[in-house]
């Protein structure tokens, strides 16, 4: 059996999909591969899978760039740790950026690195939106992250995609090969996110899910709820919303003359967003980005319908469109008219409800593992 050592900023607190992905890589059931997880997200070392990282706080946060002061202390713990008589096949890494240091180690371990949105390579195309919509702090960050990022992708011994349009991204940005990349879909887990079948279809309740709502395009959504006959019907939960940035979101309400209702809430578990799978008639987001979209395939599950844009990689998620309504990006009068067919004649979602439930079921975690032993054996 190999063991991979999988390096990742998020495991007990999931705040994305890389998150998320770990709570599946945890769970994977191979006698091939087993991962041992690498990371500052741990009180403490309970069990003999998780190696914890301690950056010291109170100096990280006097350098200019904390990250590379974090990466620096993922690579001393590993090595510590592998000196200690701890065996490791291979190395997989959450982000370029937890590889940066451990790139030394390429002669004796290969090193995985997983790039899972295209944030970085975007930067420099989108400089002036960026700045437009973003701190001027996290713009330029970003613009600077897109060079480390190439850094890291050109030497790595593979670099993992989470969906074929990021992939053809890596190749074309970073120039990358094929033979050094690798597709990954992410895993939804379909016993958890149970399917629900729904008596009646309605278009009343709203679900927006993302957990940068700018990217998500939340604005967007306001604007083409705003200008519907029906809107005072309507309630919109938004998740995925800072607690600094809910004045912006009601600023953005009163502009549009939204009359229905929103509530607002930050980032959630999945546990805590079940229920509002449940309890909502559709999913709706108008993502300006997406590599892949994990929250729209966790709808799909729950046999939520979706309605969303065909950025990046949602129309892998979305089957090319079988299994969901896909509009163009920040096409706002199609979002419109898709929005009022809805409400005439629901039962155009039928089909997509049941396609959408299908497609969910692809990206199984029992897939996931498949894949990982194709990845690593």
């Amino acid at each position: 059996m190999k063991r991979i050592a999988y390096f990742t900023t998020q495991y007990a607190t999931v705040k994305s999909g890389p998150g998320r992905f770990a709570e599946y890589l945890s769970n994977v059931s191979s006698d091939k591969i087993s991962f041992i997880f690498i990371t500052d997200d741990i009180e403490k070392e309970k069990h003999s899978d998780r190696v914890l990282v301690s950056p010291k706080s109170i100096v990280g946060n006097l350098l200019p760039f904390y990250w590379i002061y974090r990466a620096y202390c993922f690579y001393k713990t590993f090595l510590k740790w592998t000196n200690n008589g701890h065996d490791i096949d291979a190395i997989l890494c959450s982000s370029a950026l937890e590889a940066l240091f451990l790139l030394s180690l390429k002669k004796k371990l290969p090193v995985y690195v997983m790039i899972n949105d295209y944030k970085y390579m975007s930067s420099r195309s989108n400089f002036r939106e960026m700045f437009l919509s973003n701190k001027l702090r996290k713009t330029l960050s970003r613009f600077f992250l897109f060079y480390v990022e190439s850094y890291v992708a050109q030497r790595a011994s593979y670099v993992i995609a989470n969906s074929n349009y990021t992939k053809n991204m890596i190749r074309k940005t970073y120039n990358i090969p094929d033979e050094r990349l690798f597709v990954l879909y992410k895993a939804v887990d379909s016993v958890f996110f149970q399917y629900k079948y729904r008596d009646s279809l309605k278009c009343t309740h709203f679900l927006f899910i993302k957990n940068d709502w700018r990217i998500g395009g939340l604005d967007l959504v306001i604007e083409a709820l705003s200008q519907l006959d029906w809107q005072e019907d309507i309630l919109l939960t938004a998740v995925g919303v800072p607690d600094g940035d809910k004045r912006i979101i009601e600023k953005i309400i009163k502009q549009a003359g939204f009359k229905g209702k929103c509530t607002i809430h930050p980032l959630m578990n999945r546990t805590s967003l079940l229920p509002l799978f449940y309890e909502n008639d559709i999913y709706i987001s108008m993502p300006r980005q997406e590599p892949l979209g994990v929250s729209i395939l966790e709808a799909l599950s729950t046999g939520l319908p979706v309605i969303t844009s065909n950025a990046g990689g949602i129309p892998e998620v979305l089957n090319e469109g079988k299994s969901g309504i896909m509009i163009n990006q920040n096409d706002l009068k199609q979002l419109v008219y898709q929005l009022n067919a809805l409400k005439a004649d629901p039962s155009i979602l039928k089909d997509k409800i049941i396609e959408g439930r299908k497609q969910s079921l692809k990206f199984s975690p029992e897939n996931l593992a498949l894949k990982l032993e194709q990845l690593f054996t």
